[in-house]
């Protein structure tokens, strides 16, 4: 939530928040020079535009609330990164509520929408849909999905990754961790900065993100196949493996960026070690 009041508030929007917790509300209102809700009606009730950013699982009942109160035209915006049972409920808006589905494809750090991505998800009106998305987040790029599409690529997107770096972590013992960073190369710097990032996030969103969304299963299944296949092949046929790689490169060369993937890992971790002095 702190990146869009950011933002939001450097475009000009006057801007109020609610919480459950309020002590949390009051102190983000009061360092952020923004006004308090004391209730979803009551958020409403003031405001012509509403931003959904909670727990996924919490989405369709405030959803259902929002639309319970509503008696002014309003736009209600749900963020979320899983859609399939956020888009059901959005579909079902009263006349004078206008969803927006959106995912917006950007971290905590940005400092303005310019240059970012946000996916679409349309659910009763693409055009006037993605002209409001375009005029919410400005300069950002927006592209139009399908939410079924959108959820099975946030399962390679999202759950795959922090499926793996989790048990990427676990395979490093505790007393290691020290002496590996002292000799490693750029490549498990890489890693490891990306899995201490994934394993920095809230952990009822990693939860979330592979149990919540319906194709993550499928995904994770199938890199478990993969890890059983390359197994066997080390333990019978080692010699399989040069042609296993030989294969995967073939697929990646349909990325254009694949030459340049050295250059961004080293420019990766050259801005982490700026970070860090």
């Amino acid at each position: 939530m702190p990146v869009f009041i950011k933002i939001l508030k450097s475009q000009g929007h006057k801007l109020t928040i609610f919480d459950i917790e309020q002590p949390r509300a009051a102190s983000i209102a009061n360092e952020n020079g923004c006004e308090v809700a004391s209730s979803i009606p009551e958020l409403i009730r003031f405001s012509d535009t509403v931003l959904i950013c909670t727990p996924i699982q919490t989405i369709p009942e405030i959803i259902e609330t929002a639309f319970n109160c509503v008696e002014k035209n309003v736009s209600l915006v749900e963020i979320s990164s899983i859609k399939s049972r956020t888009i059901v409920k959005l579909k079902s808006s009263p006349p004078h509520v206008r969803p927006l589905c959106v995912h917006p494809m950007f971290g905590p750090d940005v400092e303005s929408f310019e240059g970012t991505t946000v996916i679409v998800m349309p659910v009763n009106d693409d055009q006037r849909e993605v002209e409001y998305a375009q005029k919410l987040f400005k300069g950002a790029k927006i592209k139009v999905l399908d939410f079924e599409k959108h959820d099975k690529s946030m399962a390679l997107i999202l759950s795959l990754p922090y499926f793996m770096n989790s048990a990427f972590v676990k395979c490093i013992e505790e007393e290691q961790l020290i002496l590996l960073k002292e000799i490693a190369g750029p490549t498990f710097k890489t890693q490891l900065a990306l899995s201490e990032c994934i394993i920095g996030e809230d952990p009822l969103l990693v939860q979330s993100l592979i149990e919540d969304n319906l194709y993550a299963r499928e995904v994770l299944s199938h890199f478990i196949d993969e890890l059983k296949y390359l197994r066997r092949m080390l333990k019978k046929t080692p010699r399989m493996l040069t042609a296993y790689y030989d294969k995967s490169l073939e697929q990646l060369k349909k990325d254009p960026d694949l030459l340049n993937a050295r250059k961004i890992r080293d420019e990766f971790i050259q801005a982490r070690q700026v970070d860090q002095y």
